[in-house]
Order: structure tokens, then C-alpha cells, then sequence
């Protein structure tokens, strides 16, 4: 049976006001998020932003904790956060530095509730707000030079906020049914990146668009299929390794690239591992300190400095006194988001980072939705960028919000696909009928005063105008 005009009227109301409710923080979320060029004091770490989302986090936390995946990551970081303050008291860390570290998982919650908060929980409100992220880190590259970013700006500055918005955009023909498309320039800003000196998020541009070929060609997704597309993710990331060695050693990305490979490939631990030997230090020290680790900011003493320095000399790496000091000097320089944690706070501080990487792995090759359609190729990037940056990349100034942002937009998708939002709507079907009078006798009908959750979810989810890529209906 049809709605009744009234009905549809009053739907509509609704809908309007629902829609218009949730977009009253978009526009101050923007203007957050662009505050993050403006540091709040010289040299400090916490911008703007993370003092806003610091005072709005009793707000946020209110509403975020009604989603299970935002509940989880704010509970594994409360524990991260417990072990760093056990790992300083049982290690002797001075008092100035008692309660150094415990700000990376207070940002981490923060930046991940006020994104949330803002959004609303919207698709396009979540878009919005990464792209103003991007924007933000771009602006901030430009306007500031932090040391040693100006050896590589595109590297240290402009490179990840600039590809992701590229990627971003590429959402536009992905729902318009343009896999191929899609995945090619995903592909060249990948090849793009590699010419201009960024590796590994070439690599990771490259594998992305290999994943989204296989992505689009699955419409229910299962064992088989997702392990389908992570092996061509694997041969695509060594088809890329394969050629950025062939050009670099012929010399045809510039003497620079031709020197490091040269330097780094010759070593006996390979390519990776010579790039990355703070891994190296960082496994032998979390070997002999697996639970607790070492504590914030403290450095190792002489018999664990020298039985690092031997498992990287073991390895065929060359490490000057230079490098030497960088690495061990003023703490240990783990270059890794997840190593750090682990040797700062011990093992439960990796919980957190691996729960992001399950959250991301999860809304890449969840069942397809005309939800996220849009969101589905920036998604698989920055899931596996997020890896590459738990591995292998330290915690720089403004990462924060990034991460924010990524924890935002993996666990609503999560989450929709959880609630079986992005199924089949059966939301009208299972409404129950009310009766009307008329002329005629009873008439039985859908219920004019629906919700507006349900409306919303009707007309938004499932347009009939344009069919995409993550439609759950296929074309006879």
C-alpha cells in the first residue's frame, strides 16, 4: 500500500529537519580542523584543534560511546594509556618525564570522538571534514618548515595530504561506475609519488589500485575473495618494488634515488629493513622487554645500545656516529607508530593500532553499499597507508588528526554495515500497519509517522536515479 499524502508530507518534514540538525557542525568542524595550521605556542605539539577536541571531549565521548567500534578503540587506549604510566613507574623514569607519552592515545581519542562529533555520523559530513584535514596539513607545510622537511618537502610535507584529497576525488567516478578509471589514476599518483622521491606511498597507491579492480568486481564478499584480492595487493607491491629498482638503478629517477638504492639494496637485510633499521633496534629492544618496555622517552643503557648496534651490524648495515646518535641518543627512535608504543608501554599498547588496521581492513572489503560509495577508493589508500605508518613511520606534528579522521570514517562504516544499514532496506516492509477510515471502510496502510531515521535511511541509502559500483543490487 502507498503512504497517504499526509504521511509523505510529514516524512519529508522530518527528514528535512533530521538532515538540517545534523548539518549545523558541519561548518564548525571545518573551521576546527582548519585551525590546525595555528600552532597554540612555539614548538609545541598540540595545535588548535587538539585543544578543541581536548575541551569538547566529555560532549563528544557522550555520543561516540553508542558505537561499538569507537567504545572499543577508546577502551584500548584507556589501557594503552594505563600501561605507559606502569611502564614509567616500574622503569624509574624521571619525574619531568613521569607522564611523557600519555598524550598519544589522549589525542588519538580525541581526534577520533571530535570528528565523529562533528560529522554527525554522515558519509558527506566525513568527506567534508578529511578534506578540510588535508587542507589544513597542506596549508600548515606551507606556511611553516619543520626541521629537515625541507630536504623533501613533498616527503615531510605536502605528499600524504595532497594524494589522499587526490584520492578523495577519485571517489567521484568510482560511484559513477568507473573502476578502471579509478584504479589507472590511482595508479599514476602513485607512479607520481615514486618520481618524485616518495616510496612508499608510491607502493601504496599502486597496491590500492590493484585492490580496487578486485574490489570492484566483488558484490558478496567472502574468504575466497578477499584472499583473491590481498595476493594481487602483494604481487602488485612487488611489481612495484620490482620496477622502482629496475628505473632507480638505471639512473633514471635522478642520482639521489640511483644512490640510495644502490646503498640500501646491497645490504643484507634488503631493501626494507636497511631503509627502516630502527626496526631492527626497536625488535631487540621489545625482546628483551616484551611486557612493560622501557618507558617514555628513556634511554637504553649500554648493554642493550650495544646489543642493538650488534643485531644491525649483523644485518650488513653501516650506521655513522651521526646516525648512531639520531637512533639512540636522546631515546630510542623506533620510526614506527606501533614499535614505539611497544617499546615505550609494552604490548597492550599495540591493541589500539591493530584494531584501527582490523577497522580499516574490514570497511575495505565489507559488502558493497551506495552509502560509501564515494568513500570506498580513499578508504582502501588510507587503510593501507595506516599500515605502512603503524610499521614504519614515526608520529609527526598534526598526525593526529589524520588518524582521527581515519578512525571516524573505518568505524561508521563499520558500523552501518553492522546495523545492516547498508543491506537491503526493509525498513518500510516491517513497519506496522495502522488502520484509517474512510468512506470506503478501513484502509490499511504504512504508518504515516515513521521515523526519520528510517526515511532518511530510504531515500538516502538507495537512490533509484544513478546505480554505482557499491549498489547492493546487481543489473539483469
Amino acid at each position: 500500500m502507498r503512504p497517504t499524502v499526509v504521511g509523505r508530507l510529514r516524512g519529508g518534514n522530518e527528514r528535512q529537519r533530521a538532515s538540517l540538525s545534523r548539518s549545523v557542525l558541519l561548518l564548525p568542524g571545518v573551521a576546527v580542523l582548519a585551525a590546525g595550521l595555528l600552532p597554540t605556542f612555539h614548538d609545541s605539539l598540540f595545535s588548535v584543534t587538539d585543544v578543541i577536541f581536548l575541551a569538547l571531549l566529555p560532549v563528544t565521548w557522550s555520543r561516540a560511546r553508542r558505537l561499538r567500534p569507537l567504545r572499543t578503540l577508546v577502551q584500548l587506549c584507556s589501557l594503552w594509556l594505563m600501561s605507559q604510566v606502569a611502564s614509567n613507574l616500574v622503569n624509574g623514569v624521571p619525574m619531568g618525564h613521569l607522564f611523557g607519552g600519555i598524550w598519544q592515545p589522549v589525542l588519538l581519542v580525541a581526534s577520533s570522538l571530535g570528528v565523529f562529533w562533528f560529522s554527525s555520523g554522515n558519509p558527506r559530513h566525513i568527506a567534508v571534514l578529511a578534506s578540510a584535514a588535508f587542507a589544513s596539513l597542506i596549508a600548515f607545510g606551507a606556511i611553516t618548515s619543520p626541521a629537515g622537511a625541507s630536504a623533501d618537502p613533498w616527503k615531510y610535507q605536502f605528499g600524504i595530504p595532497a594524494t589522499l584529497l587526490a584520492v578523495l576525488a577519485i571517489g567521484f567516478l568510482w560511484a559513477a561506475r568507473r573502476a578502471v578509471t579509478s584504479a589507472v589514476l590511482t595508479a599514476g599518483l602513485g607512479c607520481l609519488n615514486i618520481v618524485l622521491g616518495f616510496r612508499s606511498l608510491g607502493a601504496i597507491c599502486v597496491t590500492g589500485a590493484a585492490l580496487l579492480l578486485v574490489i570492484s568486481m566483488i558484490h558478496r564478499a567472502n574468504l575466497w575473495r578477499i584472499s583473491l584480492a590481498l595476493v594481487a595487493g602483494v604481487v602488485a607491491s612487488m611489481a612495484t618494488i620490482n620496477a622502482y629498482g629496475a628505473l632507480a638503478q638505471s639512473g633514471r629517477l635522478g642520482y639521489s634515488q640511483h644512490a640510495k638504492y644502490s646503498a640500501q639494496s646491497g645490504t643484507q637485510a634488503g631493501l626494507l629493513l636497511a631503509a627502516r633499521p630502527e626496526a631492527l633496534i626497536s625488535l631487540e629492544t621489545i625482546e628483551h622487554h616484551p611486557v612493560l618496555g622501557v618507558g617514555s622517552e628513556a634511554k637504553l643503557d649500554y648493554t642493550a645500545t650495544e646489543q642493538a648496534l650488534e643485531a644491525v651490524a649483523a644485518a650488513g648495515i653501516e650506521l655513522s656516529p651521526l646516525h648512531q646518535e639520531r637512533l639512540l641518543g636522546d631515546g630510542l627512535n623506533s620510526h614506527s607508530l606501533a614499535l614505539g608504543a611497544w617499546v615505550q608501554a609494552g604490548v597492550i599498547a599495540v591493541l589500539p593500532w591493530l584494531y584501527l588496521v582490523y577497522l580499516g581492513l574490514r570497511s575495505s572489503f565489507q559488502a558493497p553499499c551506495q552509502r560509501w560509495a564515494r568513500l570506498r577508493p580513499v578508504t582502501v589508500v588510507w587503510t593501507l597507508l595506516c599500515i605502512w605508518d603503524f610499521l614504519f613511520s614515526p608520529w609527526s606534528p598534526r598526525y593526529q588528526v589524520l588518524l582521527g579522521s581515519f578512525a571516524a570514517l573505518a568505524a561508521v562504516q563499520v558500523t552501518d554495515h553492522t546495523e545492516k544499514r547498508c543491506g537491503p532496506c526493509t525498513a518500510v516492509l516491517k513497519r506496522e500497519p495502522v488502520e484509517s477510515r474512510s468512506l470506503l471502510g478501513p484502509i490499511r496502510g504504512p504508518s504515516p509517522t515513521s521515523s526519520a531515521v528510517d526515511e532518511e535511511l530510504l531515500h538516502s541509502t538507495y537512490p533509484l536515479r544513478r546505480g554505482s559500483l557499491d549498489t547492493p543490487f546487481r543489473r539483469r
